[in-house]
């Protein structure tokens, strides 16, 4: 029996996307790395970047803990399209996932070398060294451009952009995920043991190699790995959501909201992530740490009243509809703003103009990229657009010892 689609959890991916941008907004200005104590504070700017860096506010900026938020919530969703629809092959599977993924980065791609070439003014004087080292910092060539279309995965192919090392993954686990489905759904004991020692091989090598994000290709194979315990979570979770919801609900109010408070805290915890660290041992506690975070925030998200009066309210749905082009284009927003603005305003705020102005960017990457990429992805695969009305596709259940070709993923990330 097919089970209702969670509109509050297009509220979650929203909120997570626009906390991203809120993270690289604040990583862009050079406060975030180096707080003055409140005993030097010189005006409310410095009141405001030591609340975000040191008390529980931080939660606002927590970039890091929403990517893991967001590789939960695939999880969640693909199962959830899996056991919910009608089948298709797993080549028409892939056709869709690179419809709907990969089409969208490319042009994202395309979108951030040409801004890159019209607007670079060097380094951003009284800006971040993030901001000024992390994205647009290499030449750039035809090798840089069509390594980020081939999407490796590696140094310095994310210097157009950098998010893109997390669509890298989200796209590599997607197209492996159906396997990840087969072994969750069968209660085996293999998909947690096989998560936990993908994770361990995976940050071992890392760590030993002394790679965060990937510089080779067998670092890359290996960062997916680090990932993939996060989309094994988001499929339990979902095949447990029942559960996990009664048990929710039936706790006094006072304890729903210290979980969901816990839940904001721990999201907000240093980015000790495989992106920032080779310590396995911080690896570790950072995952762990946003598990239980995104497991407490998906199931109050599907459980109480106030997420779903939340997703009745028409711009936090349409947040979440348009979250995967918001999440896409605004780093670009932010640089081509900040180099493009260069002695016509102050960088400071170019940048936190890249807030509103991104919100646009992502509402015409919604219409004018995603939507014509996922109809062509149907019509690659079914042969004609599906009508407006239509409930989206899911697959037929299919049991543990049927071809993989069964299975088949949602349209949305």
């Amino acid at each position: 029996m097919p089970s209702r689609r969670y509109h509050e959890l297009d509220v979650v991916r929203g909120l997570a996307a626009f906390i991203v941008l809120l993270h690289h907004v604040w990583m862009s200005f050079p406060q975030a790395f180096h707080v003055p104590p409140l005993t030097g504070a010189s005006g409310l700017a410095d009141y405001l970047f030591f609340a975000l860096k040191y008390t529980p506010a931080r939660f606002l900026v927590a970039g890091p803990g929403c990517v893991a938020v967001f590789f939960v919530l695939s999880g969640f969703v693909l199962s959830a399209s899996f056991e919910n629809g009608r089948g298709i092959s797993y080549g028409q599977y892939v056709v869709k996932r690179l419809c709907r993924i990969y089409l969208p980065f490319a042009a994202a791609v395309l979108v951030a070398a040409g801004f890159y070439a019209a607007t670079y003014k060097g380094a951003i004087p009284g800006m971040s060294d993030w901001l000024n080292t992390t994205s647009w910092s290499m030449p750039l060539t035809p090798d840089l451009v069509l390594g980020h279309f081939a999407a490796y995965g590696m140094e310095p192919y994310h210097d157009l952009n950098a998010p893109m090392w997390s669509l890298i993954v989200e796209l590599r686990a997607s197209l492996i995920f159906p396997l990840v489905f087969l072994l969750v759904r069968s209660r085996s004991l293999w998909a947690p043991l096989l998560a936990l020692g993908l994770y361990m091989a995976a940050a071992g090598f890392m760590s030993r190699d002394g790679q965060t994000l990937p510089m080779t290709p067998l670092g890359s194979l290996a960062f997916l790995f680090q990932w993939m315990p996060l989309f094994f979570l988001g499929s339990a979770l979902w095949f447990q959501r029942e559960r996990l919801e009664r048990f929710f609900s039936g706790l006094p109010a006072v304890a729903r909201l210290g979980l969901v408070a816990m839940a904001l805290l721990l999201l907000g915890m240093p980015a000790w992530g495989p992106v920032s660290t080779t310590s396995m041992a911080m690896k570790l506690v950072w995952m762990l740490g946003m598990g239980f975070s995104a497991t407490v925030i998906i199931t109050a998200a599907i459980s109480t009243a106030l997420f779903h009066r939340l997703a009745a309210i028409r711009p936090l749905r349409r947040l979440g509809e348009i979250s995967y082009s918001l999440y896409l284009f605004h780093q670009i927003v932010i640089l081509a703003l900040a180099h493009g603005l260069v002695g016509i305003v102050p960088p400071g705020l170019a940048v936190l103009l890249a807030i509103p102005v991104s919100l646009v960017v992502a509402e015409l990457g919604y219409r004018l990229v995603e939507t014509p990429s996922m109809r062509l992805g149907q019509r690659l695969t079914r042969g004609a657009p599906r009508p407006a009305a239509e409930a989206r596709p899911a697959l037929e259940p299919v049991s543990v010892t049927e071809e993989l070709g069964a299975v088949m993923a949602a349209e949305r990330r």
